[in-house]
């Protein structure tokens, strides 16, 4: 009986959904479609279970409340928006903009590099894109040999992790801004600085990307002296072989300071001068 009573339920709720779709009009049922990448799922089912009259005001209010400059009669993120799926159509083809390659044009816009493989890369190969937005590698795939290239599962996590520094996009629209932070690790003689390579944001200068980093460290005693302290600049420089060839996710500075044994706190700042993030930890930690 649960059973037959959960099958009834369900097939209510489809019939129900069906309706509501079936009852848009054509405009209404382009502008699902075309904002797909973007309407998030309450904003979905509050238009699908609008009233026609009311659906014309809700497209008006979404695309109002993602106007990065209200105070011009333009819409900067719906223009930058409708353009990037044109331009996607012409680099991907006839409906280029729902493959996944036209999805992360769209979302991330033009990437730094792209590099194509139609033959695969190395023999026995599938064909192959590589997409390099700053330091991150996007990658797709085409299984089957049919033109259609899939987005890899790891590159998917990645597009999570990407800092575009020149987006123009607002928060709906634009992976979120990634600030930088780093790990300590205290040893006896020396100390590490551990920053994650996915957090260091990078710009690109011919054919090399690089940053430069400023580190601030003021250790004290517990008597509050100041006993050591040191700032200074790294500079950070890759090219697309190194990007590639990178195994540890960290990239670690190193510090050696010859500190007795006792209880101390170290202040440490750290700034990444390409994008304008910084990050201030206190550490305690102790000589035995």
């Amino acid at each position: 009986m649960k059973k037959i009573i959960l099958v009834a339920s369900l097939l209510i709720l489809f019939s129900c959904a069906t309706s509501i779709k079936n009852n848009l009009t054509v405009e209404e049922k382009e502008f699902l479609s075309k904002v797909r990448y973007i309407i998030t799922k309450s904003e979905k089912k509050n238009f699908l279970s609008l009233p026609s009259s009311e659906r014309t005001h809700f497209i008006e209010e979404f695309w109002k409340r993602r106007d990065p400059i209200p105070e011009t009669e333009e819409n900067e993120l719906k223009n930058e928006y409708f353009k990037r799926i044109e331009e996607a159509n012409k680099l991907f083809g006839k409906d280029g903009w729902l493959q996944d390659r036209g999805m992360v044009y769209i979302l991330l816009g033009p990437p730094t590099e792209r590099y194509t493989y139609p033959m695969g890369r190395y023999h026995g190969d599938l064909p192959t894109e590589i997409w390099y937005y700053g330091f991150f590698p996007i990658v797709f795939v085409d299984y089957y040999w049919s033109g259609t290239y899939q987005l890899t599962p790891l590159s998917a996590y990645q597009i999570a992790q990407i800092n575009i520094s020149q987006a123009t996009m607002g928060p709906e629209f634009k992976v979120s801004k990634i600030s930088i932070d780093f790990e300590v690790d205290f040893q006896k003689g020396s100390f590490q600085i551990k920053i994650p390579y996915k957090l260091i944001a990078l710009q690109k200068k011919d054919s090399d990307f690089y940053t430069t980093l400023f580190l601030s460290i003021k250790v004290k005693n517990e008597k509050g002296e100041m006993i050591f302290e040191k700032s200074e600049e790294v500079l950070l420089k890759f090219n697309l072989e190194d990007i590639k060839n990178i195994k540890n996710p960290f990239h670690i500075l190193s510090f050696e300071m010859k500190l007795e044994k006792g209880k101390y706190e170290a202040e440490i700042e750290l700034k990444n001068l390409t994008g304008n993030t910084s990050r201030k930890k206190l550490e305690k930690f102790e000589i035995k």
